[in-house]
């Protein structure tokens, strides 16, 4: 879906995009439960991708109502992942209702989706408190995390594999350095943004 967008903000006459975008928009239900409004059971494995993938839907399909859903989401998530004014992502055990405190092994993707779906809504005018967002992904790499360690190592730019209570994965895999750069990026375009 987030393809599909780019695709249509080159040619919006991509019907080929467009379609991907409404089956796409089709295939993630909506949750009728106030209490648990995210479209799964569960919060498992890089969830910033669902309310990035509404945002863009919304802004590519002019439709508010899909952008909400993405903004909804996303506040949800950022909610549920937060613990002590930092960010607190889910483990690879995933997180469902009544799962409190720290979990691990928190992996990269999960704190650099967060700052992809909120770097979006900052950039669509959502508002200031999505860079916050941002930066606090960005705090995350650099260890205001659960386990107070960096997850980034600022040497060579490679992401750690995955937060554990005692401290790191010291691989640094590609996914997990994607996610790291990636937000460095989202940060470094606030960071210009504001000297303008």
């Amino acid at each position: 879906m987030i393809g599909a967008a780019s695709v249509l903000a080159i040619d919006p006459r991509s019907e080929t995009a467009r379609r991907l975008l409404i089956d796409g928009v089709a295939a993630i239900p909506e949750s009728e439960d106030a209490t648990w409004p995210w479209p799964e059971p569960r919060l498992r494995y890089g969830n910033g991708t669902i309310p990035h993938a509404l945002l863009v839907a919304g802004a590519a399909l002019g439709d508010r109502r899909l952008t909400e859903r993405g903004l909804a989401a996303l506040s949800f998530l950022v909610l549920v992942q937060t613990r002590r004014g930092h960010l607190s992502v889910t483990g690879a055990l995933g997180r469902g209702r009544g799962d409190d405190g720290p979990q691990f092994d928190q992996q990269p993707i999960e704190a650099g989706d967060i700052a992809d779906a909120a770097a979006c809504a900052h950039r669509l005018g959502h508002g200031e408190r999505w860079a916050d967002t941002v930066r606090m992904a960005w705090a995350w790499f650099l260890g205001d995390n659960d386990a107070g360690v960096a997850m980034i190592d600022p040497a060579v730019g490679a992401g750690f594999d995955g937060l554990q209570p005692a401290g790191r994965n010291r691989n640094r895999g590609a996914e997990s350095t994607l996610a790291a750069l990636s937000t460095s990026q989202h940060m470094r375009s606030l960071t210009d943004h504001r000297t303008l």
